[in-house]
Parts: structure tokens; C-alpha cells; sequence
């Protein structure tokens, strides 16, 4: 993995931004990247999830926030625009305008068109977990059970079945959540404990 991959998966790792100069400083790498290759879509999904994470770090700052939020959407609607086949720059999109607060009908064909090109991938998997919980309830009827059915995948992933879970109750769609966890004991039971944790933190 290379430094900028590297430094965008500790981000999401941590959940914060350690060092604002750092972050300068691996974007402007990024963006000379980009001006030697204007086509490059892993370039372009790499810039939008830094600028996403600058825009979650300005979250005190409504305009600087709407400014970073703004640049990563330019940037992951220049990879959907070149690389139209790909499923995860799609899911990018749709997750990058939830977090903007623009649940239109660019995020819901977003998120319809991650669910059809990469169903099996898990990474695209992740993103339509955050962006259909987090939006649900403004989902057309079809969307809802498109990304139910991801859901339901995923929660069959070893790897993404407790990040599902976690989303769940971080999003109140536990109701949502409880028919697909009928015949799974165990996963049943790690929901119970993760929810009853929850609710007795708050």
C-alpha cells in the first residue's frame, strides 16, 4: 500500500485527524499525482475520502465543512464520470453526500447503481451499509430492499457482519435489523449485548 493509501486507511481506523499538516501534506502529493494522471480513479477516490475526513474534522465550522464536503464530491463525481462500470466509486458518492447532507436523487442513483455493479464487493458493501441506514427512511420502496438485501449479505461476511451491527444501533435500525438475525443464534445474541452496551452508555 502506498503512503497516501496507507494514511487514508489509518483515518479510518482512528475515526480523527492526528495532524492537519500531514493531511496537507499527503493531498498535495495526491493532487501532483493527479495532474500527471488526469484519469487515474483510484487518485480521484483517494482525494474524495481525504477531503471527506477534513470536512468531518472542520465539522465545528459549518462552511469549511460545506467546502470540503463539496471539493470530495467533485472529485468521486470525476471518478463515477471515467470509470462508470465501477461499483465503489458509486458507493463513494452516495456515502460522501449522505455525510453532506444531499439526499437527492444523485445519492439514491448512487446508491441503486453501487448495488447492481458491485453487490459481492465488500468494500462497496461498507459504503451502501452507511449510506442506507443512514438515509433510510428517504429511500424509495425498491432502494430500501436493495440495500436490505446488501445488507443481509454483508451480515454474512465474517469480516463485516459486526461493523453491520455497529451501524445499526449507531443508526436506530435495529427494528430493521432483527428479522435478518432469526437464524443466526450466535450473531442473534452478539446484537443483544452490543445494543444493551450501547443503550447503557447513553
Amino acid at each position: 500500500m502506498n503512503i497516501s493509501g496507507q494514511y487514508a486507511a489509518e483515518l479510518d481506523g482512528r475515526g480523527w485527524m492526528e495532524d492537519v499538516n500531514n493531511w496537507h501534506s499527503i493531498v498535495k502529493h495526491l493532487e501532483t499525482a493527479l495532474s500527471w494522471r488526469p484519469l487515474d480513479t483510484d487518485l480521484l477516490l483517494r482525494l474524495a475520502r481525504l477531503y471527506r475526513w477534513r470536512a468531518f474534522d472542520q465539522r465545528l465550522s459549518p462552511k469549511l465543512a460545506r467546502e470540503s464536503h463539496n471539493i470530495a464530491i467533485r472529485y468521486v463525481r470525476d471518478a463515477c464520470r471515467r470509470r462508470p462500470s465501477w461499483g465503489l466509486s458509486w458507493a463513494t458518492l452516495a456515502v460522501v453526500k449522505t455525510a453532506a447532507g444531499q439526499i437527492d436523487q444523485e445519492m439514491i442513483m448512487a446508491l441503486n447503481r453501487a448495488v447492481i455493479l458491485g453487490p459481492w464487493e465488500r468494500q462497496v458493501q461498507h459504503q451502501i451499509v452507511v449510506a442506507g441506514m443512514q438515509t433510510w427512511h428517504r429511500l424509495p420502496a425498491a432502494t430500501q430492499r436493495s440495500v436490505f438485501d446488501t445488507i443481509d449479505r454483508a451480515l454474512r461476511d465474517a469480516r463485516l457482519s459486526k461493523f453491520v451491527l455497529e451501524t445499526a444501533i449507531l443508526n436506530n435500525w435495529q427494528l430493521h435489523l432483527i428479522p435478518l438475525l432469526q437464524k443466526n443464534e450466535d450473531m442473534k445474541r452478539l446484537f443483544e449485548r452490543m445494543n444493551s452496551k450501547h443503550k447503557n452508555e447513553r
